[in-house]
């Protein structure tokens, strides 16, 4: 256990953020807002309106992923990890292309980029033989496969610290905080007495719901896939938190959301483990 003072010391002395991961922040903030502002060039009139957007879409994905970012951070730091968001530029580009094509559609863009990440993924592992490497490079912390794809999560390395030894359910616990962090973000902006007001704070949650969505799927190298292969009861569990915490919050306060949604999952995660995980 930590005592809050060595959390803060921890925090301190392990928290930092390199130059090459705000380049990167913001190469992914431009390509992304670039992209998605397609969906409003033919919905608003006017060169002023176009350009408002524009800006505000960029403002937004780097405010969503400067939460991710941190709170990831956070939680390596305190746990003597060290964490680093970089960007594949080949990986960014491709998902710019899909998202130009589809007029700025994160659903559709996002369907044909896992499509085709799977595909690479298959053809990779047949080729190269990459198959059992998957499971060992996680295990050994050596998370650097897969770097071919357009990876949002930021890479969680070996322990600071080499007399503590790294522990695989760690990560998914990182990556966990992280989605707290962005969900903090989702609740302020809906929450907000001019939610209702103006088109913006919609558009601002829409894409920090799929932001999330996204990054729970499991498959390399987001998020999702990290946390799955810490343990399928811990996915389970984070996974229908998140979800029923979503859906709640449109209705009823946020305290009463969070409650709930724990105590739901721990049902849910009860369930899973007595009628699926115990016969493993």
């Amino acid at each position: 256990m930590f005592s809050i003072k060595e959390v803060f010391l921890s925090i301190k002395e392990n928290f930092d953020v390199k130059k090459s991961e705000i380049k990167d922040l913001l190469l992914i903030s431009l390509l992304l807002g670039i992209g998605i502002s397609f969906t409003n060039f033919n919905q608003v009139d006017g060169f002023v309106n176009s350009i408002y957007y524009l800006f505000y879409h960029i403002a937004i994905v780097f405010i969503t992923f400067t939460f991710y970012i941190t709170g990831i951070k956070v939680f390596s730091s305190i746990l003597y990890y060290k964490a680093k968001f970089n960007v594949q530029l080949i990986g960014a580009f491709i998902f710019f292309v899909i998202l130009w094509l589809t007029n700025g559609s994160l659903v559709l863009g996002s369907i044909i980029y896992i499509l085709i990440m799977v595909i690479e993924s298959l053809i990779v592992m047949r080729f190269v033989e990459v198959k059992n490497k998957l499971l060992k490079d996680f295990r050994s912390n050596k998370r650097k496969i897969f770097a071919y794809c357009f990876n949002f999560s930021p890479i969680i390395d070996k322990r600071i610290n080499k007399e503590k030894r790294s522990k695989f359910s760690d990560i998914g616990w990182n990556y966990f905080f992280g989605f707290l962090f962005v969900l903090i973000l989702y609740t302020i902006i809906l929450k907000s007495p001019f939610y209702n007001t103006g088109n913006e704070y919609v558009i601002a949650n829409y894409f920090i719901l799929w932001f999330i969505i996204y990054n729970l799927i499991p498959y390399p190298p987001q998020a999702g896939i990290y946390i799955l292969f810490s343990g399928r009861s811990r996915y389970i569990f984070i996974l229908s938190l998140i979800t029923i915490y979503l859906l709640l919050i449109h209705f009823l306060s946020t305290f009463s959301v969070i409650l709930i949604s724990i105590l739901i999952s721990l049902l849910i995660l009860y369930f899973y483990f007595h009628h699926f995980e115990i016969h493993y």
